[in-house]
């Protein structure tokens, strides 16, 4: 084992440019979810050029892919390359790289580069996954739900924090969308003969604003209205608005959806405007953590002379 460690810090230096490379790459062409085409294509040329076999895309999703190297001997383990950009830079609103996914592909990616060169030191796979839209739709649990971590024994993936921290928390989180359909009418002329779809995400809002006394202290609820109306004048036809709804267990978030659900549910019926009800993102569940590899990251993070929580 201290052969291999010695080997893995001999290789990692000798990538070092190389990584800090792929990092620099990602950082500069930030594309949105879904659209990530040129940072997929360079990892998968990088990872096509050091030998590894590759999908791409994978499962049916355009920007992914999955890359292996290695043999079926011993464990699986997997690597999650993200490399989406968040849809903000300044006054202009360009796609900026402002989570550090850039950085996650970097460590990963290089990760299992490194893992490549020693090969003949250990059995079994390595295998990365590209995993895109990770801001927005969260296409990993599309790739989960296809199976593409059926083999795989264990995961691993770096992700930037403002320290070094192996207890982590990411909190189980689901997303709704709620939409609003009334009758439009004139506002001075014929009110009395409207519905207004912008009544019932007011009284949306304000039901769940009344709902987060009854609620443990780490749920989180946060939603914007996506369409208001069109002209003052006019008594809203159509109306829709979004939330997200996250807390530390999912077996409580589950109920707070439903309350949350109920809120439109209610406004719909006090206004009469009729209600659709749809996920606009995946749902998430939270984070477990594997107290084994937290203790094993714990003994190398000390050896390689690091700080951490």
């Amino acid at each position: 084992m201290e052969d291999m460690e010695k080997q893995v810090d001999s290789v990692v230096l000798e990538l070092k440019e190389k990584l800090e490379g792929i990092s620099d790459y990602i950082f500069e062409h930030p594309e949105l979810g879904d659209e990530e085409y040129l940072s997929s294509q360079y990892l998968v040329n990088i990872l096509l050029e050091n030998g590894f076999k590759v999908q791409y895309p994978y499962l049916g999703v355009q920007t992914a892919f999955r890359a292996e190297l290695g043999d079926d001997d011993g464990i699986t383990i997997a690597f999650l390359a993200e490399y989406d950009a968040l849809p903000y830079c300044g006054e202009e609103k360009k796609a900026a790289h402002t989570c550090g996914h850039n950085w996650i592909a970097g460590s990963t990616v290089g990760a299992a580069l490194a893992l490549s060169k020693i090969k003949e030191v250990f059995t079994g796979k390595v295998v990365v996954l590209g995993t895109p839209a990770e801001e927005t739709i969260g296409r990993k649990i599309d790739l989960v739900n296809k199976g593409a971590f059926d083999d795989i024994d264990a995961v691993f993936q770096m992700h930037l924090c403002e320290t070094t921290n192996l207890k982590a928390k990411a909190l189980a989180m689901d997303s709704w969308g709620f939409e609003f359909k009334g009758k439009a009418s004139h506002a001075a002329a014929y009110p009395h003969e409207g519905i207004n779809a912008l009544d019932a995400i007011n009284l949306t809002f304000a039901g769940i604003n009344a709902l987060r006394q009854q609620l443990k202290p780490d749920v989180r609820i946060h939603g914007i209205i996506t369409e208001g109306g069109e002209a003052p004048n006019i008594i809203p036809e159509r109306c829709t608005c979004q939330f997200y709804v996250r807390s530390e267990k999912r077996s409580y978030l589950t109920q707070v959806s439903e309350k949350v659900k109920n809120c439109a549910k209610g406004a719909a019926l006090m206004t009469g405007a009729k209600l659709d009800i749809k996920q606009f993102e995946n749902s998430y569940d939270d984070l477990v953590l594997n107290s084994q590899l937290i203790e094993l990251m714990h003994k190398n993070l000390k050896k390689a002379g690091f700080e951490y929580k």
